[in-house]
């Protein structure tokens, strides 16, 4: 495997850019529904789903963030389950809690600007190209 120093971010692709500050702030963004929800219910946020949610945060946006391109892929199936859970979310609370709709329509529409600007081909091309490579290159085949 060649190693190599991902580019300065300044170099990345405007696409590549916004799609990484948009998964920045939904991750936050996702982090404080969490919080409002369990403090508006009086439940107590367990210890594993907050390891569990943080490890998976930390390392979907460092290494997307490092341009390493299975975690562009891992960062875009996430954030789709994501997505999913809070069209769900705007759903169940539409007319009830009109504060966690908003929240969760909110935090569908960061994971879905993430998603959509990661899924760019500049963006695929960016992270192809500047990925470490696993094994031998094309040259050393021959």
């Amino acid at each position: 495997m060649e190693k190599k120093a991902p580019p300065p971010f300044n170099t990345f692709p405007s696409s590549a850019k916004k799609g990484i500050v948009f998964l920045l702030l939904a991750w936050a963004s996702h982090f404080l529904f969490i919080y409002i929800f369990f403090e508006a219910f009086g439940v107590e946020f367990g210890k594993e789903l907050w390891l569990q949610q943080s490890i998976i945060a930390l390392v979907v946006c460092f290494f997307t963030i490092r341009v390493r391109n299975w975690a562009r892929v891992l960062s875009i199936v996430c954030s789709v389950m994501i997505i999913v859970l809070y069209l769900f979310v705007t759903a169940l609370f539409f007319k009830s809690r009109i504060d966690f709709a908003v929240h969760g329509a909110a935090n569908a529409i960061l994971f879905s600007l993430s998603t959509f600007f990661l899924f760019l081909k500049d963006t695929s091309d960016f992270f192809k190209l500047h990925s470490p490579r696993w094994g031998k290159s094309k040259s050393e085949k021959k």
